[in-house]
Formats: structure tokens, sequence, C-alpha cells
């Protein structure tokens, strides 16, 4: 059952996570919209957990950045008090570790929206204190911090806090060892991130607090990694000692990140160039399809089979000595096979004559529907075109159709299908025609908006569609 607060509406069977001291579900608002609502019960909440409360509230109000999670309301009622926030459809860390390895170029632009969400948080003086993969979202590809539960204001470059906050496994050694620790408790926890982004496993095991401050006493040895930067950086973050710890300013000018600004700008200038040679490409492509559609017309049916061929091999080699890669070759051979405009009749046809198909209202019961006045009158249409198709006679079909849903043209041949093929009777020649016919039409309208003449080649052999055998048909309306 649905519970609304203020402007939202969440179900409590949609749990999504639990926070430092709450549950965390997908709401929505009136609109529709998704969103995150987390739910603290006021009676789990001591004077500590309070604090934290309002410092997570405090902190999330005066933030707003691509890379922090967005603030949107707060309330509270007489048992719980909720927290609304931006919800991010892709989980967190967590799952992109489970994925297993990913690309490095990934993991440094991971790392650099972190950085940037960071220092927003600088900006108005506030420490996290619980960075960790999971308080690390993803939404629409876009990398948020989240979770300002255990967040504090401070000065950076002076104050020194005592008091425990955070996940311990990632956790500072300060912390963990109950010692004064600065800003730089959060460089560790990056450090931290960094490291299971790049092994899928957190450099330290342990089952308990005890075993942790035993172990984060010692030094971390990095693996060797390909990046030797990506390592140098990984090495500065897991420093024990505070003052041998890299700082913020360090990170932020750190030479990976250097080198991969110019990295991804040497790319996106060859992405530029590389589209300004296919938009050249794309303006020739062009002045030839119209240049071949006006012969087409004016020659269209007149001119014998091999004379269109070595016009069409004349535009394809002249093609070929301008742009000299197969993917353009192809592209055209695709555009410019002799039934093109053949096909275009058909497509203009099969639409204009099953208009009928739009206006009835029993396509709920196609079965019904076929055996109608109408349902007989669409099958008569389909073998009319097919006739006409055959035996080129294009004067006889009227193109003066208004255009209607294809996709109801779609689900009828669909359905056609399935009834004669599921009839006890065997497949004749008709019915192989027939299938073949509306498989071909089907598979236009598919990829008539992505790609308008994927098929119009394909559609030319319903030119000749009644000289095929029976194995022949049967073998092309499988390999569609």
């Amino acid at each position: 059952m649905d519970k609304l607060i203020g402007h939202y509406r969440f179900n409590m069977n949609h749990l999504i996570g639990r926070g430092a001291y709450g549950s965390v579900f997908k709401g929505k608002t009136q609109s529709g919209q998704p969103v995150a609502v987390k739910m603290i019960d006021k009676r789990m909440i001591n004077k500590e957990n309070e604090k934290h409360l309002k410092n997570e509230v405090e902190s999330m109000r005066t933030l707003n950045h691509p890379n922090i999670v967005k603030f949107l309301d707060y309330y509270e009622t007489q048992n719980n008090i909720y927290i609304i926030s931006e919800f991010c459809d892709g989980g967190d860390l967590r799952d992109l570790i489970k994925r297993g390895k990913q690309d490095e170029k990934l993991v440094i632009s991971i790392l650099q929206q972190i950085l940037k969400g960071y220092r927003e948080l600088q900006n108005k003086s506030i420490i996290h204190r619980d960075l960790k993969p999971a308080n690390i979202l993803i939404h629409q590809n876009i990398i948020k911090i989240a979770d300002f539960g255990f967040s504090k204001r401070i000065n950076f470059e002076n104050d020194l806090m005592n008091s425990v906050a955070g996940t311990p496994l990632y956790m500072a050694p300060q912390t963990v060892l109950r010692q004064s620790y600065s800003s730089k408790c959060d460089i560790w926890s990056l450090g931290m991130i960094l490291y299971e982004l790049i092994f899928l496993k957190p450099p330290i095991k342990a089952q308990n607090v005890l075993e942790l401050q035993e172990q984060i006493k010692m030094a971390i040895v990095i693996p060797k990694i390909d990046n030797s930067l990506l390592q140098d950086l990984i090495q500065k973050c897991l420093q024990v000692n505070e003052d041998e710890r890299i700082s913020w300013d360090e990170i932020y000018n750190h030479e990976l990140f250097c080198k991969y600004d110019y990295y991804m700008q040497q790319i996106q200038n060859i992405e530029e160039e590389k589209g300004q040679q296919l938009n050249e490409c794309q303006i020739t492509n062009n002045q030839i399809l119209l240049e071949y559609q006006r012969l087409m017309i004016s020659n269209y049916l007149e001119i014998e089979f091999e004379n269109n061929q070595k016009l069409y091999l004349n535009i394809i080699n002249t093609t070929r000595s301008l742009f000299n890669f197969s993917i353009f070759v192809n592209a055209q051979q695709r555009q410019y096979q002799y039934a093109q405009q053949l096909a275009q009749y058909l497509k203009n046809c099969a639409f204009g004559h099953l208009k009928l198909i739009d206006q009835c209202v029993l396509f709920k019961e196609f079965d019904k529907f076929i055996i109608t006045e109408k349902g007989q009158y669409c099958l008569q249409q389909l073998q009319f075109l097919k006739q006409m198709i055959q035996e080129k006679n294009i004067q006889a079909i009227n193109f003066s159709f208004n255009q209607f849903e294809f996709n109801e043209l779609q689900k009828f041949l669909e359905y056609a299908i399935v009834q004669i093929t599921t009839e006890s009777a065997q497949m004749n020649h008709t019915k192989l025609c027939f299938i073949l016919m509306s498989k071909l039409i089907i598979e236009m309208i598919k990829y008539e908006n992505e790609y308008p003449n994927k098929h119009l080649f394909q559609l030319s052999d319903i030119a000749q569609i009644d000289i095929l055998t029976d194995q022949e048909l049967a073998y092309r309306i499988n390999c569609i």
C-alpha cells in the first residue's frame, strides 16, 4: 500500500537501501517523477543520531552540484522523519565492482566526478567522513556523492576532530585508532574506493574493529598496474600518516588527470575531424543519390537491366575512387540497387491499400476481423498488389493515399502469418508467397525511420515472386 508524505508517495515494499540510521524507499512525486525517500523512526534516534540527522539535512540543503545527490524536501511526523532526495537509477559503485574489472578510462572518469563533487563540499566547508562504494551512486551514467549522515562543517586548513564517524573498513587510520584527524580522512576513503575499483576488493580484510586497528597501522602495498600514475595516486592516498598523505590540492593537480585530459582532448579532436569528413561524404552521397534518382525516374522500366547495372557500377566506382573505405561503398550499394523505385512503389501500395485496417475496431480480435468483409477486402488487396508488382503495371495503382499508423499493418500481417503457418493443411505455393511478401513488408515497417533504405533491395524480389520454387521461397522466408 502506498504511503503519502507531503507531495510524495512511496511503497514500503520498494526498499532500495539502508542508510546510516534509516531505510530508503523508492517513491514518486505527484507528477510521477521518481524520488528517494529516507524514513527514520524517531524511536530509534538517540541524541547522537539526531545530531547526525541534522547534519545531513543541513549539509544537503546547501549543496547543488551534478555530482552530488540533490536534496528535495524534509518532513517530520509524530513517529518518523522523512528526507526526500533525488532518485538514482544506476545503483552504486558496489554494483559496478560486482560486474568485474572496469576499463581504466572509466575508473579515472569516476574518480574525476567524485573529485568534482567533493570540491563542492570543500567550497561549503563540509567534510563527508563516510565515503565508501555504497555512498557513491550512479544516475544516468553520472557519479553522485550521497549520504551525508556523518558530515561536518570544518575549516579545511586547520580543524582537527576527535569524534568517531563513518564505516570502519573505509575509515582513515586516525579515525579507527581514535586519534585526531582532518579532512584528509576522506582522502584515505577515496584511496580505498579507487583501490577496490581497480582490484575488485579492498586492501584490508578485518572481521572486527580490533583486527582492523591492528592491520590499519601497517603500510598498504599497491600491486603493480600498467598505469604508473594511477598507482602513484592510490599509494599517496593510502598513507597511514596524515602528514605524508597527499593533500586535496595535490590530488586535483595530479599528473594523472593532466595526461588523461590531454588524451581525451586528442580523442575529441579525432572524432570532430572524423565527423567533418563524414559530413563531406554525406554531401557527396546526397548529390550522387539525387542524380541517380533523376536518371532512374527518367529511364524507369524502359532501359534494360544491364544498362542500369552499368550506370550503377560507374557510380560505385566513382564513389570508391573518391572515398576509399568499404563502409561508404557498402552504403552506396544498398541504396542504388535497380529495384529501389520498384520497392518504393510497393511500400506506397501496401500502406495505401490496407488503409481500412487502421479504421477497424476489431483489431483485438483478429480471427473475427479476417472473416469480415473488410478483412477479406484487405487480403484481396494484398493479392492485387502482388499481381500489379509482378506485371509492373504501375499505372493501375493509385498512390493518393493518406498516411496511417504503420504498426497496425504490421500487427495484421504478423497475425495473418501465424494463422497460415498454424493451419493443419500443408503449406502451398500461394501461402509461401503471401508469407514472404508479408515478412518483407513487416521488416520494412520496423526499420522505416532508422534505416529507410535497409530493405528496399529485398523487396525487389517480389516482382519475380512466382518464378521462385517452394524451396526457394521457404529459404528466403527463413533468412528474414
